[in-house]
């Protein structure tokens, strides 16, 4: 007697599940692609290795130290972003080439000393320097 054997399947690729997981990736990109933030740029110069020559332009430097929100020391005296963003209007007007140093405290968030820079920005300076401890 002669058992029937069970006929093979042959495998085939499911298309439903594949489709599925393809639009849920896309639709998972798509929301959260737009919750992405642009960064602003900066337009600071990093110092570069070059001879030095005698320099007969006026030349000002300024210590800034990031405290808090808002709260700068600029050159040992206490100011806010306002006034700060003052001072460097009028320092670019009067001098040929401003420098800044920025060093924030460990306490402070990074946005803080980003606003610094944005605002070094705004009024052309160039030369920007960061200090560590």
């Amino acid at each position: 007697m002669r058992i029937a054997r069970r006929a093979l399947k042959k495998g085939r690729i499911e298309l439903i599940p594949l489709i599925d997981t393809i639009l849920m990736l896309l639709i998972f990109y798509m929301t959260f692609g737009k919750l992405v933030k642009d960064e602003l740029k900066l337009d600071a110069v990093l110092p570069i290795i070059q001879e030095s020559a005698a320099d007969t332009d006026a030349f000002t430097a300024m210590n800034v130290e990031v405290v808090g929100k808002g709260k700068l020391i600029v050159n040992d005296e206490e100011q806010d972003l306002s006034v700060f963003a003052g001072t460097l209007e009028g320092l670019s007007l009067v001098a040929d080439t401003v420098s800044v140093s920025i060093k924030g405290r460990d306490s402070v968030f990074y946005q803080e000393v980003i606003d610094v820079l944005n605002l070094c920005a705004k009024s052309g300076i160039k030369n920007i320097s960061f200090v560590s401890e």
